[in-house]
């Protein structure tokens, strides 16, 4: 097998692959007809591969001799897997198993294989590419173009809505010939499809963005060690951009170990470029994560790295600092006071980034942040402050379908349901907690329905009332 590179990934483009060239079809390569499986699909997201390779053996009639084979496994912890007995937790090993059954990278949260087939590609293209939010013409002199395209990892620049046939030629030779084509216009299609994925995000979430900015990734990587040194910093940011998104995706999905990943590779883009805004942004979100496990010694800790000068963050993502900063010493207990004067910090600074820097380069680190956001994690601050009737104030007056994207607007119910829970009023918290379930549902956030669980678990003490019930119900379902 050819020698992994520092970050876990196989050589890409006319290497070999398991000793042979690109396009050879493993002998274990796992059929279509069992990677479109449902209960396939759910163990490949949650990398459970030991029901992979169960079902493999079941539906597929491959030997657990055979897996063991090309994903460099002795056949007895084949066996051991299957048996529901450890568990596949290194990154290179998964990226082995990816290669070796032939799991396209999006099923499997990695970038595009590079054995992955111009045929394959071609059918991703006519399923994602002509919904109504991602429309684009389909003209039938561009298919080369887009065959040769998805060979290289390309797949998100050309189905960036409203390119054209020559814009999409021009990405199309950037992806074959780095060196020669890919340049300015190029970079600046990239952000743009960063941004409509963003916005894809909060509508559909993870499992509808995630193939795409994997997609964008995979295109770096293709085309960074070929890419003239004066487009490289550019080409570099978009790939700490989608890295970054990435990780963010993962988490939405509560993969902590993939979201890790993702972050950490952001940061070694970011400092390859001499970024230092996009690492601070990092540490921030380190942070945000470090929430969702409620480990609020880590959210201090990143959080005032954050904020330290290195990184001349904008003003805005410095005000989520400190908000993140302010969130964290509540549940440590600190004095409210302290409390609110970093909230107010936060207020500042924000103030500042809608004056100054409405429109500059660097706003697009944090762009959805404003006082909306900011106002739910006021609220958030003081329910952790053990003030929850005065976050309930705040969730009633700014928590509004209009105000956050549709998964926002779900996760945040959640957390406003757990507030009335420990206000006392388990109708309105299993009630709110019913709405947020729906959206949570709607838009595959497993962060919110794992709030939800916190939320079931306050109102055990109320388990016998009606709303109650419902919801612990459909929760259970």
């Amino acid at each position: 097998m050819g020698t992994l590179d520092r970050d876990g990934f196989l050589p890409l483009r006319g290497r070999q692959i398991r000793g042979t060239m690109l396009g050879y079809r493993s002998p274990a390569a796992l059929s279509e007809k069992l990677l479109n499986r449902a209960d396939v699909r759910e163990a490949l997201r949650g990398h459970d591969f030991g029901t992979l390779f169960k079902l493999a053996r079941q539906w597929d009639g491959t030997s657990f001799v055979k897996i063991a084979d090309a994903c460099e496994i002795k056949p007895e912890r084949v066996g051991r897997l299957a048996r529901g007995e450890g568990s596949v937790a290194t990154f290179e090993k998964i990226v082995t198993i990816a290669d070796g059954l032939r799991i396209p990278g999006h099923m499997i949260g990695l970038a595009p294989r590079p054995w992955e087939t111009a045929q394959s590609s071609e059918r991703h293209l006519t399923s994602t590419s002509n919904t109504p939010e991602d429309p684009v013409a389909e003209p039938t002199e561009g298919a080369d173009l887009r065959r040769r395209d998805f060979l290289t990892g390309g797949i998100s620049a050309v189905t960036a809505p409203g390119l054209g046939l020559d814009e999409i030629r021009h990405i199309t030779a950037a992806m074959e010939d780095a060196r020669r084509y890919l340049d300015g216009d190029v970079i600046e299609y990239f952000g743009k499809r960063i941004d409509w994925c963003l916005t894809r995000d909060g509508k559909h979430g993870p499992r509808e963005t995630l193939p795409s900015v994997l997609g964008l990734i995979g295109a770096v990587e293709n085309s960074i060690g070929n890419t003239k040194q004066k487009f490289r910093d550019g080409l570099l940011s978009i790939g700490a951009r989608s890295a970054e998104f990435a990780g963010w995706l993962y988490r939405d999905s509560r993969n902590h170990g993939i979201a890790d990943y993702w972050r950490d590779r952001a940061i070694e883009w970011a400092r390859e470029s001499d970024n230092g805004a996009m690492q601070g942004y990092v540490l921030l979100k380190k942070s945000q994560a470090a929430w969702d496990d409620r480990d609020p010694v880590k959210m201090l800790e990143l959080a005032q790295a954050a904020q330290q000068d290195t990184w001349e963050l904008p003003a805005h993502v410095r005000a989520e600092a400190a908000q993140q900063e302010a969130r964290a010493h509540a549940m440590l207990g600190t004095d409210i006071g302290h409390v609110e004067r970093k909230l107010d910090e936060s207020r500042e600074l924000l103030g500042n980034a809608r004056r100054f820097e409405t429109g500059q380069p660097a706003a697009q680190l944090g762009g959805h942040y404003g006082t909306e956001l900011l106002s739910m994690q006021t609220a958030i601050c003081y329910c952790e402050a053990g003030r929850p009737q005065r976050a309930i104030a705040i969730y009633k007056e700014k928590l509004t379908a209009g105000a956050f994207s549709r998964r926002d607007h779900g996760y945040f119910l959640s957390l406003m349901g757990g507030t009335l829970a420990l206000a006392g009023e388990p109708d309105e918290a299993a009630r709110t907690g019913l709405d947020a379930l729906g959206i949570a549902a709607e838009t595959s956030s497993v962060r919110t329905a794992h709030e939800l669980g916190r939320l079931s678990d306050r109102l055990s003490p109320w388990k016998h009332r009606p709303l109650v019930r419902e919801l612990r119900d459909a929760l259970a379902g």
